[in-house]
């Protein structure tokens, strides 16, 4: 059976269910911040958004990838830092040698074979989480945007093991012939120091220039991280700024709803009676 509704508590039912709409909107722009939450809200400034928040997500993801290669840069950095200090202290000692006993040249044709495996250490350590080991002469490729359609190689001219600088010496072994005499006092024992002398000053030249390559290289990938940061944060900024929402208005609208809630219950309640009352006068 049908109940007819007068057209004073329909006129009511209708503003309350309008009063709720626009408060059940309001709190949940409270709830979340944001006055647009769905496609619904607001189409094109919802893809907008979405579209710079996507952006976003894609450019934080890859800035993780750069700084996993910047470590893998600067364990370069460090490995080639070492290899010169302890190339310029052997060839320091190399020079001394020239004027030292045969037990003195001796230390340091032992000190010379020991420094090659040294190098050859750090050369192998030189590496982080499989990233590719530059100083072996690996090849490192960056995403420098979002996208990945700008990407940067980071490499050395080649590696820089003991064997690559130019040195004669066999890893496995630990033997180099580049100081068979040991640097003895004699003729053949002051050419072959001479010699590994020159041949220490050239390799140390190429270490030099490796490291400053690697830390060019270094400085172009971290102002780029750097930039993508500040974009990063930028791409928040527009996607929030786009659909936020004003929380002291809707907290007001929130007030406002209660109020005119409040009223129009009064009012149903107020015909309710009326109704009642004059039901109960025709009976």
């Amino acid at each position: 059976m049908a109940i007819s509704l007068s057209d004073s508590m329909r006129a009511s039912l209708v503003a309350l269910t309008s009063i709720n709409d626009d408060m059940s909107t309001s709190q949940t722009r409270l709830a979340t911040g944001k006055k647009i939450n769905t496609a619904a809200d607001n189409a094109a400034v919802y893809f907008q958004a979405k579209n710079m928040t996507d952006r976003a997500a894609n450019l934080d993801t890859n800035t993780a990838t750069m700084a996993l290669g910047l470590k893998t840069i600067a364990a370069g950095v460090e490995g080639l830092a070492n290899i010169k200090k302890i190339m310029s202290a052997q060839l320091s000692s190399m020079q001394n040698a020239k004027t030292g006993s045969n037990d003195e040249r001796k230390a340091v044709a032992d000190a010379f074979r020991t420094m090659l495996g040294q190098i050859n250490g750090y050369v192998n350590d030189a590496d982080v989480l499989g990233q590719g080991n530059l100083l072996k002469g690996n090849k490192l490729t960056l995403k420098m945007n979002d996208d990945g359609s700008s990407t940067q190689d980071v490499k050395l001219s080649g590696a820089v093991d003991a064997t690559t600088l130019g040195f004669n010496y066999t890893a496995a072994t630990g033997v180099s012939t580049d100081a068979d005499t040991d640097f003895t006092d004699d003729v053949a024992g002051n050419a072959e120091l001479d010699a590994t002398i020159t041949l220490m000053t050239t390799a140390l030249s190429k270490v030099n220039t490796s490291a400053l390559s690697l830390g060019y290289q270094n400085s172009v990938i971290s102002s780029r991280m750097d930039f993508n940061k500040t974009l990063l944060s930028a791409l928040k900024d527009g996607a929030d700024s786009l659909t936020a929402a004003d929380i002291s208005e809707e907290a007001a609208k929130v007030g406002a709803a209660q109020t005119r809630q409040s009223f129009v219950m009064n009012g149903l309640s107020i015909t309710k009676q009326s109704e009642q009352s004059l039901l109960q006068l025709m009976r």
